[in-house]
């Protein structure tokens, strides 16, 4: 963990992708960052991940198969509100990132993204929550 950057205890991140590489590499940024990140490329199991255990920050695609990452979002909230949920997706279509924001995403993604948006946008996210 960088010592400059204070995070919260022990937060919760689950990240859902269907792509290998793209699940190694945002785990190992966030795990370098010092957080602990359970991950997935399965959607259904993200869901059942998702009524089984509390998360404070979900990322996912949006683009899988099964199920999409709107699903997973609105579950989230579902569950519970203040779960914070950040959006990844290769889809330029304007419409894709208002709906995710309709749907109440807090954060949105577009691949390939720069490292440290991402960093940024799960920092902000979770240090909304401490404030909350």
């Amino acid at each position: 963990m960088n010592s400059s950057t204070e995070q919260p205890a022990d937060p919760s991140i689950l990240l859902v992708d269907d792509d290998p590489g793209i699940l190694k590499a945002v785990s190992w940024v966030l795990a370098d960052e010092g957080y602990q990140v359970a991950s997935t490329s399965d959607s259904h199991q993200a869901l059942e991940t998702l009524e089984r255990n509390g998360f404070r920050l979900v990322i996912t695609d949006l683009a899988m198969p099964d199920t999409d990452g709107f699903t997973l979002l609105r579950k989230a909230k579902d569950l519970n509100p203040g779960t914070r949920v950040i959006v990844m997706t290769a889809n330029q279509e304007p419409k894709s990132r208002a709906e995710a924001f309709v749907l109440r995403a807090d954060g949105y993604l577009l691949k390939p993204f720069d490292i440290m948006d991402l960093k940024n946008q799960v920092s902000r996210c979770l240090q909304s929550l401490e404030k909350a």
